[in-house]
C-alpha cells in the first residue's frame, strides 16, 4: 500500500573521510527467504568533514606575515585578521595567505573558515601578538681618559649589537661601556633584535675630548673634595685663559642635576659648591661635574653616599 515511513539513523562511519554508500529497505512480508521480491535501494553520498587548522607565528609591527594551513577536507578557505577589539583589518580567501599586515601592536586573532564539498563547513581561530621594538638607548657624559657608559631603553629585548663608531662593536647586552683613545666625534648605533626577530636600530653621536683640557692651559685643573660625600662637596677648578665658563652636574647618563656656574670668567682660581641636599630626588651613586670652557671640557666623578 502507499503507506509512507520515515527513520533517521547515525550510520557507524568517519564521516571525516566520508562516501558513497547504498541504503537498502525491505519488508519482513516479502515472499521469498531473501527479500529481493520486496526491497528498494538508494545512494546515500556522505561528504568529507572539514576540519580546520592553520599555523602562525607572533610578529612585528608592519612586517608582512604568513598563515599556513594545516586544514582537511578543504576546499574553499576564507581568513580575517581581527584586532582585539573585534574590527577585521584583513582579509584574505587564499589557502596559504602571505601578505597579512597590522600597522599598530597588540593582541589580534586570524579567523579561519574552510568549506568542503556541500554546505559542510568547521571554523577556528588562532591569537597573534604585533610586536613592537625601539632600540632608543642614552649614554653617559665621556670621562676625561675617554670612556662613555651606553645604556638600552628596553631592557627586555633578545640581544643588542653596539657599534661605538670607532670601528670597534660588541654584543655586551642592554648596557656596556666603551673607550675611546682619540678626541673626535663618534656616531654609535645600538642594533636590537626582540624575541619574534623583530629588529630596530638607533644613532646618537658622542663627543669625546680625553684628558678634559685637548689643548687648554697646562694650568687647567679640577680638584673635588670631600669625595665620596655625604651632603655637600667643593669643586675647585683654576683657568689659565679667560673664557666663557659653565660648571654643571650630570648623572652617569648625562641627564642635567645642577648648574653650579655659568659666566665669562678671567684666568684664577675658583670654587663652587653643591649641595646634595638642595636636591631631593638624588640617590646615592655616581655623579660627573663637567666643567666647560669655551670649547674645552673637564669631566671628573664623584660619588655621592648615605
Amino acid at each position: 500500500n502507499a503507506d509512507t515511513e520515515y527513520v533517521s539513523f547515525t550510520p557507524a562511519l568517519n564521516t571525516l573521510a566520508g562516501g558513497t554508500f547504498t541504503i537498502k529497505a525491505y519488508t519482513d512480508l516479502a515472499s521469498d527467504s531473501n527479500h529481493k521480491n520486496d526491497t528498494i535501494t538508494a545512494t546515500l553520498i556522505i561528504n568529507p568533514q572539514p576540519k580546520a587548522g592553520f599555523s602562525v607565528k607572533n610578529t612585528c609591527v608592519g612586517s608582512v606575515f604568513a598563515v599556513t594551513d594545516t586544514s582537511k577536507n578543504g576546499s574553499t578557505y576564507q581568513y580575517y585578521l581581527v584586532n582585539n577589539s573585534g574590527v577585521k583589518i584583513d582579509s584574505s580567501t587564499l589557502k596559504n595567505p602571505s601578505n597579512f599586515t597590522a600597522s599598530s601592536p597588540g593582541y589580534y586573532r586570524i579567523l579561519q573558515k574552510v568549506r568542503g564539498p556541500g554546505s559542510c563547513s568547521d571554523t577556528t581561530s588562532v591569537a597573534l601578538k604585533i610586536d613592537t621594538i625601539n632600540a632608543h638607548f642614552t649614554h653617559s657624559v665621556p670621562l676625561a681618559d675617554g670612556t662613555v657608559n651606553f645604556k638600552a631603553a628596553d631592557t627586555s629585548l633578545n640581544s643588542y649589537g653596539w657599534n661605538f663608531g670607532d670601528g670597534t662593536s660588541n654584543g655586551a647586552g642592554d648596557s656596556t661601556s666603551h673607550k675611546y683613545i682619540a678626541n673626535g666625534t663618534y656616531h654609535v648605533v645600538l642594533t636590537a633584535t626582540s624575541s619574534f626577530g623583530c629588529v630596530d636600530s638607533s644613532k646618537d653621536s658622542v663627543v669625546v675630548l680625553i684628558s678634559g683640557i685637548n689643548g687648554a692651559s697646562n694650568s687647567t685643573h679640577v680638584e673635588i673634595y670631600p669625595n665620596p660625600f655625604r651632603e655637600n662637596t667643593n669643586i675647585e677648578y683654576s683657568l689659565g685663559n679667560a673664557a666663557d665658563v659653565k660648571v654643571v652636574v650630570t648623572d652617569v647618563f648625562g641627564r642635567p642635576v645642577a648648574t653650579l656656574d655659568n659666566k665669562y670668567t678671567i684666568p684664577g682660581n675658583y670654587r663652587v659648591v653643591f649641595n646634595a641636599s638642595d636636591y631631593n630626588h638624588l640617590i646615592p651613586g655616581i655623579y660627573i661635574i663637567r666643567i666647560m670652557m669655551g670649547d674645552y671640557i673637564l669631566t671628573r666623578e664623584m660619588t655621592l653616599v648615605k
